[in-house]
């Protein structure tokens, strides 16, 4: 027991607010490593100035584990206060097990047994086991005054629940199909309803729809952007569905950069041409893709400037028809495909 001045009651062998405890037979001591607040009632480890209930500066060591999870030797019916499993050893004294989705507290242990068993601990419910079923013990159950569920669970696998009783990953949270874990060496998935949806692999590549990244970001699937998606620090496409529309009134006109993923109209009563300039001039990224019009009455011609290489399967680098249009893509550092 400590008092408020233990000094006065103990030889002055234990120093004020300290917690005195045997330190060999018939032989009381104590120091500033376990201490007692009584004003504020604090208990301090590693510490004479506990801040909190309890207030520990240093290493905590919660549990244990086996190196194996045991089994059920033999078939546990729903009311039954014991469990004969394979073995009970590597597992303490007394604690909380788990089998199936059933939370289970016991409070001693033979070899081969479980005794003393609380059955639905936590707001779950006390089933039937075959033999064989696994079970498995916690380390930590952290439970709010107004809650049975335990607001944070640490498994003896290592997994760790936030807001639920069986966590299926390195970090489960209210629901044990969602939360984060290890896939693979140096890795890092999420999941959601059991299943990875993203992973950073060990080279930092995100891969969103699969497993294998081969770019810094791989998707697999569709891709809605809400936003311009930015290459090189230049706007190269607009995810708005409405396009620019770039009006050109002369008769010739050289691509520039900011046309990347967007519409050149050609206005103009005479013959007109538009240029794809070399990739050493203006920097498309290959599969950049432009629209070309002819809006005006003059025919407009797609021309590739020297260096560059067009290809044009159907002929139809000419655009005769008024308001018709051609798509080009680049498809090479300095080639071009009109579709």
């Amino acid at each position: 027991m400590a008092f408020p001045n233990i000094q006065s009651y103990i030889n002055g062998v234990v120093g004020n607010n300290q917690v005195p405890f045997g330190i060999a037979p018939n032989t009381v001591g104590g120091d500033n490593e376990l201490t007692w607040d009584y004003t504020n009632k604090r208990l301090g480890v590693g510490t004479d100035t506990p801040s909190e209930k309890l207030s520990v500066w240093g290493g905590i060591r919660i549990g244990q584990s086996p190196t194996t999870f045991t089994s059920l030797s033999e078939a546990m019916n729903s009311t039954q206060t014991y469990a004969n499993v394979v073995s009970t050893a590597g597992y303490p004294s007394s604690g909380i097990l788990g089998i199936g989705s059933e939370i289970i507290i016991y409070s001693g242990k033979t070899d081969t047994s479980f005794t003393g068993l609380i059955r639905g601990a936590f707001g779950t419910t006390a089933s039937s086991y075959s033999a064989g079923a696994q079970v498995r013990n916690y380390h930590l159950l952290s439970v709010a005054n107004d809650n049975t569920l335990p607001r944070v669970v640490i498994t003896g696998e290592g997994l760790m629940g936030l807001g639920v009783l069986r966590p299926s990953r390195r970090l489960s949270i209210l629901d044990s199909g969602v939360g984060i874990d290890r896939p693979s060496a140096n890795s890092l998935g999420f999941f959601t309803n059991n299943l990875e949806r993203v992973r950073i692999d060990a080279s930092g590549n995100v891969c969103i729809g699969t497993t294998v990244a081969s770019e810094r970001l791989t998707v697999v699937g569709n891709a809605f952007i809400n936003g311009n998606l930015n290459l090189n620090n230049n706007n190269i496409f607009n995810s708005n569905p409405v396009v620019n529309i770039n009006f050109q009134t002369g008769t010739s006109y050289t691509l520039v950069l900011t046309d990347g993923g967007q519409w050149v109209a050609m206005n103009n009563t005479s013959a007109n041409t538009v240029t794809i300039p070399a990739n050493s001039n203006v920097a498309f990224p290959v599969g950049t893709r432009i629209t070309v019009q002819k809006y005006g009455a003059g025919n407009t011609t797609i021309q590739p400037a020297t260096g560059v290489t067009l290809r044009d399967p159907n002929n139809r680098a000419t655009i005769n028809t008024q308001y018709d249009v051609r798509n080009i893509v680049k498809i090479g550092t300095d080639e071009w495909v009109i579709i």
